[in-house]
């Protein structure tokens, strides 16, 4: 399909989809407009993109709507989590289970962490030594830092020892 450069870029601003376009095409694009009006000429040069660029473009930008959406609903648990930790901890517990539930398997660690180490201090207090292990096992299996990753080793080499018969 051929369009307008200038047209091209009217749209995708105007529908904030700028950053959806591939990375290549928004670099060669946005060369060519540049240059257009550096030069002087004219920046309603046609050229051709692929016929579904703006369907691609919305497919980008729907995608990312719904991580953001999930995004939230597991931050959302992990909040109502802390929320609710001082007087309801089996709420608690369930609140950061759901955001741990939700956020495995994506690449979203960071919204759910602080889940994994509050689970895993109330099934402490809660003295259910069992899940404790269980879910610090689960944590390590995630990219922490080494000084976390030392923490967590050692919380659970004296688990094991002291409850291991548990398991």
């Amino acid at each position: 399909m051929k369009i307008q450069l200038q047209t091209l870029f009217d749209k995708l601003a105007e529908s904030h989809s700028m950053f959806y376009l591939q990375d290549d095409l928004l670099k060669r694009y946005n060369s060519m407009l540049l240059n257009a009006i550096m030069n002087g000429t004219d920046r309603y040069i046609e050229v051709e993109i692929p016929d579904n660029t703006f369907e691609l473009i919305e497919e980008k930008r729907r995608a990312d709507l719904k991580r953001e959406e999930l995004r939230n609903m597991i931050s959302q648990y992990r909040l109502d989590g802390m929320d609710i930790e001082k007087t309801d901890i089996d709420k608690a517990i369930e609140c950061y289970k759901k955001s741990i539930e939700l956020g495995e398997g994506t690449d979203m660690f960071y919204a759910y962490a602080h889940s994994y180490k509050r689970i895993i201090v109330l099934f402490h207090k809660t003295k259910n030594y069992k899940d404790e292990i269980l879910y610090c096992s689960k944590f390590l299996e995630h990219d922490l830092s080494d000084s976390e990753r030392l923490k967590y080793l050692e919380r659970l080499s004296k688990l094991k020892n002291k409850y291991g018969k548990l398991e």
